[in-house]
């Protein structure tokens, strides 16, 4: 991608794929939106998958490859926090009309990991899907307690058990009867936010959804 964060600053409305200026762009140009995998062809608003157990449903915008697996790939290992915020804003656009949650939440970082990354990517994508709920996205009720390695070259059943017991809640009976919005960027297996929703439903949450930018 050419341009940089700078320049972006200096040129509001530029499309962060093929970094042309076009007012339009919110965060990418027609072209680029065309190239898109979206979940369904042709339709730009989140699918909803229907899940079991921890997780009722997920919905998606669209699948992981391609433009949005770039843009993905440049908000969390670019470190691009601009890029983060345009796809927030555009995610929360998409929300489809359901009863606001109690809680939205992002998928959370160990402390290790974000003072190494700078930023929680799903921390910003939960903060612009809770505005379109007025709601504050809660950052503290569920913590990671352990570090755990990147999924990205684990099995199947490798990242089930890499993220058990990696998650629990700070105050206990925070979420007793609530409905939660869990919100991370990508769900591949769905181990992370299965095992997030694990938790929230021991703690007595009434019921856990997921939203994502991309399936893999």
């Amino acid at each position: 991608m050419r341009g940089s964060i700078f320049w972006d600053l200096l040129f509001p409305g530029r499309c962060v794929g093929c970094r042309e200026f076009d007012k339009t762009a919110d965060p990418l140009c027609r072209n680029c939106l065309e190239k898109i995998s979206w979940e369904s062809p042709g339709d730009h608003a989140l699918r909803e998958q229907r899940s079991d157990g921890e997780i009722s449903s997920v919905w998606s915008l669209g699948r992981y490859e391609g433009l949005l697996l770039e843009l993905i790939h440049r908000m969390k290992y670019g470190k691009d926090e601009r890029t983060c915020d345009r796809l927030g804003s555009w995610l929360a656009g998409q929300i489809p009309e359901l009863p606001p949650p109690d809680f939205v939440m992002p998928v959370p970082l160990h402390p290790g990991r974000l003072r190494q990354r700078g930023f929680n990517q799903s921390l910003k994508l939960a903060q612009a899907v809770a505005r379109r709920f007025r709601r504050t996205a809660d950052a503290m009720t569920l913590r990671r307690v352990r570090p755990t390695p990147p999924q990205t070259e684990l099995s199947r059943s490798e990242r089930f058990k890499n993220v058990a017991g990696a998650f629990d809640l700070r105050m206990a009976g925070a979420v007793k009867g609530k409905r939660v919005l869990l919100v991370d960027d990508v769900c591949t297996t769905g181990a992370t936010l299965r095992e997030c929703g694990r938790v929230l439903r021991d703690g007595g949450a009434l019921e856990v959804k997921g939203m994502v930018l991309a399936r893999a």
